[in-house]
């Protein structure tokens, strides 16, 4: 009876969501858990499983390529697709989808969810599959540092029945560690191309060192501490990746080439988004369809035909101009977006938009690890807007910006369109935002017609 009681709420605070202008994404689910604080482990059983994915960078592209395998294989799916990705989110989608399941044909779950919900979330869902993509240092002030994220993340496994499949990165010395001992089914994925390596690590590269110190040494590097290593006495080494990426060709922001190999069999696809970072995503989701058996002929299908996530390599015309919109949030997620915008030396205009609300982060700090000095040489004009522009441009001055170089703006509308105006026909504005500053980005553009809403 409580149940249904939170159900018919939950729906009903979800349409008076929409008609105020709302997305429904999270009213919805508080409502219902106020009412039933079970609502999630009661409505988890009218799923036929659960897909979860979880980690720092990615969870957003790597879900969108799992539909759309979920979708070729004929499963249909419920997604907290808008990337509320705490408990709320998760019963808002839930309790808004509930319906008595047609036999035989019940949805799956999939599920983003963020790394510190992780053990109440698989409480509550028993996934029968779990994929993590990375860990890196991201929004220090409600995490803290990386052990203490993957103690979450043991925690979350502690609690999974021995029937799941744990999907880890194998490039990631710290994710990768998270696999010894569990009970579960361990399937790891990782890059095996070593062309696409870059020259060392990063200055801000994270999970370098072994639980007792020891600094690894890698052989190869694919972005912040992802890539190949070991420590010194062997006793820490990457496990070899089932699934893994076995040749890249990158194609500046238009897209990538990937081969991957499927256990014995192997797959290549084009992938639309750019950089080894989105190889990466793309084999964490080969990985979940291959867990699920779908054929490898449909995982390349699927990833292949899988568009852009909003505001992740996102590109949209206005008026005979280009916005190409990259998600910014990380120092290694930064640096993987300049990387592939440094692909192509031709002269660019760029907008940096820098928010510090919560679902941001609110200290900014990392900025100062990202590597806007490679971004410098090839930037025409560059202007910065958001709650911390002026942290911005200050952060362009060091890098060796001048101060009469960088417009500051503290209105986005306006930045926009000063720097639309200022460039030629047929260019392209390249902007690149934190979430927040990214969702009122998105917001305009939809609104004027420019895009899609991201729940269209």
């Amino acid at each position: 009876m409580r149940t249904q009681l939170a159900i018919g709420a939950a729906k009903i605070s979800g349409v008076l969501s929409r008609l105020r202008g709302g997305g429904a994404t999270s009213l919805p689910g508080v409502v219902g858990l106020k009412i039933q604080p079970r609502l999630i482990s009661q409505l988890q059983r009218n799923l036929a499983g659960s897909i979860v994915v979880t980690g720092t960078n990615g969870k957003t592209t790597t879900s969108r390529f799992v539909g759309e395998i979920l979708g070729a294989a004929d499963k249909p799916y419920i997604h907290n697709q808008s990337g509320s990705n705490l408990l709320r989110g998760i019963a808002a989608v839930l309790a808004q989808t509930s319906t008595k399941p047609r036999k035989g044909r019940r949805p799956w779950g999939l599920f983003e969810v963020d790394e510190a919900t992780m053990p109440a979330a698989c409480r509550e869902l028993a996934p029968k599959v779990v994929v993590v993509t990375n860990l890196f240092r991201d929004q220090l002030d409600r995490y803290g540092e990386l052990q203490r994220t993957a103690d979450y993340l043991r925690e979350a496994f502690a609690s999974l029945p021995a029937s799941t499949t744990i999907l880890l990165n194998a490039d990631d010395p710290l994710v990768a560690s998270l696999g010894k001992g569990l009970p579960q089914k361990v399937v790891y994925f990782g890059i095996e191309d070593t062309s696409v390596s870059k020259p060392g690590l990063p200055h801000a590269a994270d999970s370098i060192t072994t639980p007792t110190g020891k600094l690894l040494r890698y052989e190869a590097v694919f972005t912040g501490h992802l890539g190949h290593y070991r420590s010194p006495d062997r006793s820490l080494k990457r496990p070899k990746p089932t699934v893994a990426v076995t040749d890249v060709r990158l194609d500046g922001t238009a897209g990538s080439d990937l081969k991957i190999k499927l256990g014995r069999k192997s797959i290549k696809l084009r992938l639309s988004v750019p950089g080894v970072y989105n190889a990466y995503n793309a084999v964490a989701a080969a990985a979940v369809g291959h867990a699920l058996d779908v054929t490898p002929t449909k995982i390349a299908a699927a990833i292949s035909q899988t568009a852009a996530a909003f505001g992740r390599a996102e590109h949209a015309s206005v008026d005979g101009r280009t916005l190409f919109i990259g998600l910014i949030k990380n120092p290694t997620g930064a640096n993987e977006m300049i990387h592939t915008l440094t692909l192509d030396a031709k002269p660019k205009d760029f907008l940096i938009a820098i928010n510090d609300n919560f679902a941001d982060g609110t200290d900014v700090s990392w900025l100062w690890d990202a590597d806007f000095e490679q971004l410098l040489p090839i930037t025409r004009r560059v202007a910065v807007a958001g709650t911390r522009a002026d942290d911005m441009a200050l952060r362009l001055k060091y890098a060796g910006r001048p101060e009469s170089d960088v417009a500051v703006y503290h209105s986005l509308t306006k930045a926009l369109g000063e720097s639309l105006a200022k460039l030629p026909d047929g260019g392209t504005l390249y902007v690149l935002p934190t979430y927040t500053a990214m969702l009122e980005l998105r917001r305009e553009l939809a609104n004027a017609g420019h895009l899609k809403h991201y729940l269209d």
